[in-house]
């Protein structure tokens, strides 16, 4: 019986161009023209593969494994670099958020500074000067948000003790 793809399937996605790494995955669903969307181990997008406009067995490869589709992870999370798909600098994870600030997760004045400095340099910011009166302290909790929506996660205003709230220093533009 030749293998299907069905939601609950393991796959072993091989990346496009110049990131050809396998990383497996799970196909969590077909889309309404029955393209399997997979969201690959330790993400929480889908990719939509079309494995009929793929040359065979060249970037989808199904397992012959299938289980029950893990619920997609949601509400409070404790953030990381890799999980916010966050540059870091000296071990501080920096982001940009869509409103024009970028944040550095630190409770240190000074690393947030160097951090959010050397990220500004890396990405041709005309020269700012960034000091400690420009930089706005919080404490906030990242949330996931469902799959489909605007963003992955959202930060929302924590106190010091709030379940998994962290310090983070804001640079607004």
């Amino acid at each position: 019986m030749p293998i299907t793809a069905e939601p609950g399937r393991r796959v072993i996605f091989i990346g496009y161009g110049s990131d050809p790494t396998p990383r497996p995955g799970i196909i969590t669903a077909l889309d309404t023209d029955g393209i399997p969307l997979i969201r690959l181990d330790g993400q929480r997008c889908n990719l939509r593969i079309n494995p009929n406009r793929l040359p065979p067995n060249k970037h989808l490869h199904l397992l012959n494994q299938t289980g029950p589709v893990p619920a997609l992870p949601m509400g409070r999370f404790t953030p990381t670099a890799h999980n916010l798909k966050a540059e870091t600098y000296d071990g501080i994870p920096v982001i940009e958020l869509d409103d024009d600030q970028v944040v550095a997760i630190t409770d240190d004045i000074n690393r947030a500074i160097h951090a959010i400095t050397r990220y500004g340099n890396d990405h041709d910011w005309a020269h700012i000067n960034i000091t400690a009166d420009r930089l706005r302290s919080e404490w906030v909790a990242f949330e996931w948000q469902p799959e489909g929506s605007e963003c992955e996660w959202l930060t929302i205003d924590a106190h010091p003790g709030d379940d998994k709230a962290v310090h983070t220093y804001r640079l607004p533009y």
